[in-house]
């Protein structure tokens, strides 16, 4: 998580973070830090206007069991005396999210809780096509994130890291979990009072978010000269429509219906 004097950024995993994070760090980096202001720091007589934390990874059993920590951090763990602050994270739409995690990997060497999986040569380098990606998530991978507790909702793993990522109370709001609690739009209210910047147009949509925080479209226009960052090169381009063979857009719609009924725009 990014804090800085104006907002705060929760940088939720494969939605353009590692960009937003360098893109800050530059930002900040050009204001006010001269030497003077640099001695100022060094000395402890001034503090940054902006800090990253990284911390202690507690929304699945299989992160907590190889003591992950990371800058993904969630609403909950934002220290009280900055909560006043606005909050501010990205969206990607689903379906490409998915795509997105299944191509950058990283789920190969850190699978749901270190169990078995049935597909691939071995468990610890799984081969797995997309399809089987999806099946294991809404498998182990759902249980994972669960983290004990009972399925009592047709619900995807996506979803149930979208609520502990953004929830005021993640606990309370796995324990409601139901389809009525998704179904009747009941979680709304239990969001905390995020505002959600579009992957698609995150450059032009973050240059407008920090006009309004006081930083003048002048110093933010090397924002679109900056490359992106952790792109799955294995996509190669691909659309994420082709990743959806058979069924599994129904299949996703369903399961992730929450996420498409808080960013409708993506439900088409």
């Amino acid at each position: 998580m990014i804090i800085t004097d104006d907002f705060v950024l929760l940088n939720f995993p494969r939605t353009g973070s590692t960009f937003l994070r360098d893109a800050l760090k530059r930002l900040y980096a050009g204001e006010g830090e001269g030497r003077r202001s640099l001695v100022r720091h060094c000395l402890g007589w001034t503090k940054p206007r902006m800090r990253e934390l990284i911390l202690p990874i507690d929304r699945t059993f299989s992160a907590l069991a190889r003591k992950r920590r990371s800058q993904h951090g969630t609403y909950a763990q934002i220290p009280t005396r900055y909560r006043k602050l606005p909050v501010i994270s990205v969206m990607r739409n689903p379906y490409d999210l998915y795509v997105s995690h299944y191509e950058f990997g990283f789920w190969r060497n850190n699978l749901p809780s270190g169990r078995r999986v049935p597909w691939g040569p071995a468990a610890d380098n799984p081969d797995l096509s997309f399809e089987e990606y999806i099946e294991m998530m809404y498998g182990p991978g759902l249980d994972d994130v669960l983290m004990g507790r009972e399925r009592r909702a047709d619900v995807g793993h996506l979803t149930v890291h979208f609520l502990k990522f953004f929830s005021r109370e993640p606990e309370r709001v796995i324990d409601a979990l139901t389809d009525e609690y998704i179904d009747d739009q009941l979680f709304r209210d239990d969001l905390a009072p995020i505002r959600f910047l579009h992957l698609e147009s995150l450059v032009e949509e973050l240059r407008r978010f920090l006009e309004e925080m006081g930083h003048s479209m002048n110093r933010t226009t090397f924002l679109r000269d900056l490359p992106r960052q952790n792109e799955a090169h294995q996509r190669q381009g691909r659309h994420w429509s082709e990743y959806l063979t058979g069924g599994l857009r129904e299949r996703i719609r369903r399961k992730e219906r929450l996420l498409f009924l808080l960013f409708p725009e993506y439900d088409a």
